[in-house]
């Protein structure tokens, strides 16, 4: 079996080991597709919405609205990929390779992002609480900043839990965005305006002085805080 093999047939509870889990999707493994996670997206009964806030209210009673961030990232992810001015290979995204039926309900089908000894590999925010980061991740982490730029892509929650370091297959690592994807507002700005696409990537790589770096607007790049 390759590795990068799509299930065809509906995968059973007993086949799936859940390794992570948010706000709004249970991620899991699978043994006999070492090279995917299948997330699932929870339906509203299962979130912790608030009571006054309007996306919880749009949960309870819209029936459709659960899934509203799903469709959002996929169709961003294929714009990305068939009109995008980046190459394929070259996207800072986790790929996306559709659905698959389950006894868990209809999963989606992603790439693993992994790394020597970790499967799936280190989120950003768990290379911050071992301390500071190496000088081939501060490298990674710049080329990173500068292709999500580059690529166009609106996204809307670009964080240390969603970024993942993984090998890029040459020898050396990468960061990679696998949660986050498209504008999800209802006026969807990001989707359209450069500016503000790269406005809100620069507060949101401001906030990673926490990990003990400094980020350059201009450059696109990060360097070790002194």
């Amino acid at each position: 079996m390759s590795p990068f093999d799509i299930p065809l047939q509906t995968l059973g509870k007993a086949q799936l080991l859940q390794i992570s889990e948010g706000a709004e999707r249970s991620i899991y493994a699978c043994d006999d597709y070492p090279a995917l996670v299948f997330k699932r997206q929870k339906p509203w009964q299962e979130r912790q919405l608030k009571s006054w806030d309007l996306k919880s209210f749009l949960l309870r009673n819209l029936p459709g609205f659960h899934t509203y961030h799903v469709s959002v990232e996929h169709k961003t992810y294929l714009r990305a990929c068939l009109n995008g001015p980046l190459d394929l290979a070259a996207l800072p995204i986790a790929r996306i390779f559709g659905f698959v039926p389950s006894e868990l309900g209809p999963l989606q089908i992603c790439e693993k992002i992994s790394l020597d000894g970790h499967s799936p590999g280190p989120t950003l925010n768990a290379l911050g609480r071992k301390g500071v980061l190496a000088d081939e991740d501060i490298a990674a982490l710049s080329l990173f900043a500068q292709r999500l730029l580059q690529s166009q892509v609106p996204t809307h929650d670009v964080n240390g839990a969603n970024i993942v370091k993984g090998a890029d297959g040459n020898g050396g690592v990468r960061f990679v965005l696998v949660d986050g994807l498209g504008d999800v507002n209802l006026i969807p700005v990001r989707r359209y305006s450069a500016m503000v696409r790269r406005t809100r990537l620069v507060k949101r790589f401001d906030r990673f002085t926490k990990f003990g770096l400094v980020f350059d607007r201009q450059q696109f790049t990060f360097a070790r805080a002194t």
